[in-house]
């Protein structure tokens, strides 16, 4: 598969999924996105601290969706239950399918031929996985 055949069929998904986490994260209480910045180091006296650049917060309302409370539960999966149902067709099969994402460590194994690099899963017995972006994003990821 060329460079130009998988952003083809990326695009689409990708605009899918962020359509899906802007209606989502107001389902997150302020608990969820306490605990998500205070795991990324990003909570001192009692609020967020604001780096200059957007993906810091990106990174916070991802684990605030997604990482689990102390009751085990996410914010995610209360979107998916409600609110959810509002959406497309379309964008309801990502965001169902998306209620199966998760975070883990990673390590860059390199590029991928087409397009993306490949990641090695570090907490799943080095599973390799594909990751996709456009603009750049791995420009200086792996060597």
């Amino acid at each position: 598969m060329a460079c130009d055949e998988a952003l083809t069929l990326y695009r689409p998904i990708r605009a899918s999924v962020r359509r899906i986490l802007s209606q989502a994260l107001p389902v997150c209480s302020r608990a969820d996105v306490t605990r998500a910045a205070k795991q990324l180091g990003l909570w001192a006296n009692g609020k967020i601290l604001s780096p200059d650049d957007d993906k810091a917060l990106e990174m916070v309302s991802d684990i605030a969706l997604f990482e689990s409370n102390q009751r085990g539960r996410r914010a995610f999966d209360r979107f998916l239950a409600a609110q959810a149902l509002q959406l497309e067709a379309v964008d309801f099969e990502v965001a169902r399918r998306m209620s199966g994402a998760f975070f883990s460590l990673f390590r860059c194994a390199g590029r991928h031929d087409a397009a993306g690099i490949w990641l090695d899963d570090l907490l799943e017995g080095d599973r390799r996985l594909w990751l996709m972006a456009q603009g750049g994003y791995f420009r200086h990821a792996c060597v």
